[in-house]
Formats: structure tokens, sequence, C-alpha cells
């Protein structure tokens, strides 16, 4: 919702300098008309010319509603929509979800809690060899809760909202397995992410004449102060793991 609120002021905010960059042209009698090869007025496509310039009208709380409830966090003023809701699609994307979420708590309860309990003997004895072997054990069931997790936000339940909303693009993550290095495997795992920070954050840094690796620098960073934020909300504790596994991250993708 944080990300959704930003995207849907800072769109507008853009609005409203393109409403202001017309108004001067006409102004100074410049003539405004589509690109011929791009077909776009200003660098945008001419559909979301046509209904930006109708600010304010343009701005209505159906269109926040909607946004609100579409399976992305970067705001648009016009969406590729299906004609109709498929039910049928809705109803299996549904199971998924629920299955998915089933094999979590199964894996969770039945593998991962059992293992944790046998090994807390292990740290009160600072047997550390022990403890590296009880590590070792939950990696793989740990693997597939995270499997899991995966599978259940970005497949099931992005494509189960997409399709009660009438939400055309399913460009969810890519695939991010075949990556052949960690730059290209933060960018294809996690697009709505990814395009929130590219639109709302890179870009724009990128305008203000900073240089690319800058840029990608500071998004980095700020992906990284937003992963902390969500551990501190959920273990109300500040400890900097979440920002610090994200930041050494950093070196590596500027290679």
């Amino acid at each position: 919702m944080f990300l959704k609120l930003i995207s849907f002021h800072h769109v507008y905010h853009d609005v409203r300098g393109l409403v202001r960059r017309v108004i001067k042209a006409k102004r100074d009698k410049q003539e405004i008309k589509p690109n011929v090869n791009e077909g776009t007025i200003f660098g945008i496509n001419k559909a979301v010319y046509d209904k930006a310039i109708t600010y304010p009208r343009c701005l209505s709380s159906n269109q926040f509603l909607v946004f609100i409830c579409s399976p992305t966090c970067s705001y648009q003023l016009e969406y590729p929509r299906l004609p109709k809701r498929r039910w049928g699609k809705a109803l299996g994307y549904l199971f998924e979800h629920l299955i998915s979420l089933f094999i979590m708590a199964y894996t969770f309860t039945q593998h991962v809690v059992p293992k944790c309990s046998e090994s807390l003997i292990h740290f009160e004895q600072r047997n550390y060899w022990m403890i590296f072997a009880s590590i070792v054990a939950l990696a793989t069931p740990c693997t597939y809760i995270w499997l899991a997790i995966f599978y259940w936000l970005f497949h099931t339940w992005t494509n189960m909202c997409a399709e009660l909303t009438r939400f055309a693009d399913r460009r969810f993550y890519a695939d991010w397995w075949n990556a052949g290095n960690l730059a290209e495997y933060w960018r294809k795992w996690n697009y709505p992410i990814h395009n929130w920070l590219a639109r709302h954050c890179y870009y724009p840094l990128v305008r203000r004449g900073l240089s690319s690796e800058m840029a990608r620098l500071i998004t980095f960073l700020v992906s990284a102060i937003l992963h902390e934020y969500l551990i501190v909300g959920i273990f109300r504790r500040v400890n900097f793991y979440a920002f610090a596994a994200m930041a050494v991250n950093i070196p590596l993708i500027q290679l």
C-alpha cells in the first residue's frame, strides 16, 4: 500500500507537469502533434497523453480503487484489460493458492519446527558443529518453503487478482532460475517491485543528472532500506540483517 500510494502521487505529479507543458506550448503557439515514427507526444504514448490532458477529470476514486486492487505497485493512467472476467481461471488459481499454503504449513510444522526443537540443546551446550549440522538439515525444507511462497505470491495470488480485476499484464516474474548473473536475477524474480524502483527511483535520478551507476546504487540502497523496514515491522527490532543481506549484493551487481 505504501508503494502504491507513492506511485499514485508520483504519476499525477508528472501528469500536472505534462499539463503545464501543454499550456506553455499552446501559449507559445507551438504545434502539438504525435511523433510520426513513435506515435508519442512529449515522449508519451498518445492514448495516455489524451487521457492525461483531461486532468483533473482523469483523477477519480474509481481509478484509485481499481489500482489498489490490481496486482501491480506502479500506477498508470491506462492498463491493458481483459474483455471479461474468467471465473474458471480465477477458481483454478484459488485452488493452487490453497494448495501452496498447505505445502508451506505442512513443511514448516512437520520438518522445520521439529528440527529447530531438537537443535535447542546444541545452542545451550554451544556445540557449534551440531548447530552447523542443524542449519544444513534445515536447508532443504526451507528451500521448499521459499519456492512455495514464491509460487503462492507471484503466480497464484497475482494471477487470481488479475483475473478478478481484468488486469491483462501478467508479467509478474521471468525465468529467474536461468539468470546468468545476480543483476539479471534481481530484475527477473520480482517484476512489480523492480518496475516500481525503476519508475519511481532509478529513472527520476537519471533525469536529474545522476550517472547510471550512481542511480543504480541509490536504487538498490532504497530496496535494502525497504527490506529492513519489513523485518523491523515483523520482529519489532532493528538489527540491519535484511539491509546487510541486500547491501552485500551491490558490489556483485556493479560488476
